[in-house]
Parts: C-alpha cells; sequence; structure tokens
C-alpha cells in the first residue's frame, strides 16, 4: 500500500467521522469526493505498467536507412 492510498483511506475516514459526528456539513462533501478520487487514482496507477523507453532520434534514423552500427 503507498502512501496515497493510505493518505484517500484517511480522507475517507475523515468524511465519516464528520457526517456522522458534525450532523453532515458540506464541507465534509470535499472529503468524500477527494477521498474516493484519489483512492481512484492511485489504484490505477499501480496497476498500469511502465512505458517502455523510447528510442533515440539517431537510432530511428538509422532504422529509416536501413544501416546498421559498425563494429
Amino acid at each position: 500500500m503507498d502512501l496515497g492510498i493510505v493518505g484517500a483511506l484517511l480522507l475517507l475516514v475523515g468524511w465519516a467521522v464528520a457526517t456522522l459526528a458534525l450532523g453532515a456539513p458540506g464541507w465534509s462533501n470535499a472529503l468524500l469526493t477527494a477521498g474516493v478520487f484519489l483512492l481512484i487514482w492511485r489504484i490505477v496507477v499501480r496497476g498500469t505498467p511502465p512505458l517502455p523507453p523510447k528510442p533515440l532520434a539517431r537510432d530511428a534514423a538509422r532504422r529509416q536507412s536501413g544501416t546498421r552500427k559498425s563494429r
């Protein structure tokens, strides 16, 4: 579990406490919105594989011209 997921869970716990203890003030909806957004975002980021490195411009030019690097 990363820090973003922990933060999202803390926001959701804060929303639950504010809703039940304080009679659901309007600002508590911001905690719910931020907590759900952060939780979904961090779960998606964790499940996304990293992008492969981009080839260098000189390598792409070599591939287009059909030449190979000589040793």
